[in-house]
């Protein structure tokens, strides 16, 4: 007999429950909503409400309710984000202004700034890369790169420019123990015509091209750059 009274209390307090899950969803409450104010499960308010016509304008009205929000928050991160990219890049250029006055009588540093002003990518991306077939050009680059802008080897990259007449193993073998970087860092050899005699003598072993990745590297080297010249614009 008690267990029936008690069952009963039950069925009582599930259908009560039910009610006010019901007045709830008509006012367009969520089902994250509904559980949060009546700790009923998710799947249990599914169940409910599955199968009633009402619930399911109710959930198109939310949907659409939600598009209209993520397109405003959409809008609002794409306005906001150039600004936070400036205020990051303004962040790097101000730490490297003040690398640049602890760092600017190394002779390492100002050479490495000089060789990438005079033959390095200077587009606005994040590769820091340089190209030359200059075998002791590209060795002090690398050695800038490891020693003043702490960037370790595994992050380097080679790609070298061959032409038809090279040995492509001697070549390799030939950069990757100048530049102290194994060939499995070297990416695909691209291969170029014959060369012309002005060149025979001049590209034994092809071009090089020596890179990492590292959007706040590039921006530092370009600022790098610009103070350089400020120094020397008067004699320049």
């Amino acid at each position: 007999m008690m267990y029936y009274i008690s069952m009963k209390i039950i069925g009582v307090k599930k259908n009560q429950l039910k009610e006010k899950a019901l007045t709830f969803r008509k006012q367009g409450k969520s089902y994250n909503e509904i559980h949060h104010i009546l700790k009923i499960p998710k799947s249990t308010l599914s169940n409910w409400f599955k199968n009633l016509p009402f619930s399911l304008i109710v959930k198109n009205n939310l949907i659409n309710k939600n598009k209209k929000i993520w397109a405003e928050n959409i809008i609002h991160f794409n306005k906001l984000k150039p600004l936070q990219t400036r205020k990051r890049h303004n962040k790097i250029k101000e730490q490297a202004k003040k690398e640049f006055d602890i760092l600017k009588n190394d002779p390492l540093f100002t050479a490495g700034i000089s060789i990438y002003w005079g033959e390095g990518d200077k587009c606005n991306n994040g590769r820091v890369l340089l190209t030359n077939s200059d075998y002791r050009i590209v060795k002090l680059f690398r050695v800038f790169l490891e020693t003043i802008c702490e960037i370790p080897k595994e992050r380097m990259r080679v790609g070298v420019y061959l032409y038809k007449d090279l040995n492509k193993k001697n070549c390799l073998n030939k950069w990757s123990k100048i530049l102290n970087i194994p060939q499995d860092q070297f990416i695909k050899v691209q291969i170029l015509p014959s060369r012309s005699k002005l060149t025979k003598n001049r590209l034994k072993y092809g071009i090089a091209c020596l890179y990492t990745c590292s959007t706040e590297l590039k921006i530092k080297i370009l600022a790098w750059i610009e103070l350089f010249y400020k120094i020397y614009a008067d004699v320049v």
